[in-house]
């Protein structure tokens, strides 16, 4: 069956008819480990990330009921989980990302130089990029 209506715990026995209900605890995240790693907290614990979910700390990305940009529903964790999968890809292969065309050939279908698209072909001299 569906919850169609809530009965308070009051003298009444008040019944409040209802269609949805959320359930809203008290949560307290679990930031120590982010703490410990020098990565930025707000006054209640929860890591400070940005719109791409990034931390203060280079290569660290934060996600879901630990952060405070949106509110704490599971859709919004896992756009969170997405935005900061996306931007750790980025941070890791961004240069090999950005190479790719060139060494690709324009067209992104392997008729650049023949070579395949690697780390190492992407990066034939560290200091080009």
């Amino acid at each position: 069956g569906c919850i169609s209506a809530v009965q308070l715990d009051d003298a009444a026995g008040t019944v409040l008819p209802l269609d949805l209900v959320f359930a809203v605890c008290p949560k307290y995240p679990n930031s120590a480990p982010a703490r410990d790693f020098g990565v930025t907290l707000d006054e209640n614990g929860y890591i400070c990330a940005d719109s791409e979910q990034k931390t203060n700390q280079p290569g660290v990305f934060a996600a879901g009921d630990v952060t405070r940009l949106h509110n704490h529903q599971i859709s919004s964790a896992v756009h969170e989980g997405g935005m900061a999968a996306a931007a750790a890809n980025y941070y890791v292969y961004g240069a090999l990302q950005k190479t790719k065309d060139a060494l690709m050939g324009g067209d992104g279908q392997g008729k650049g130089e023949g070579r395949p698209l690697t780390e190492s072909t992407a990066r034939p001299d560290p200091s080009a990029v």
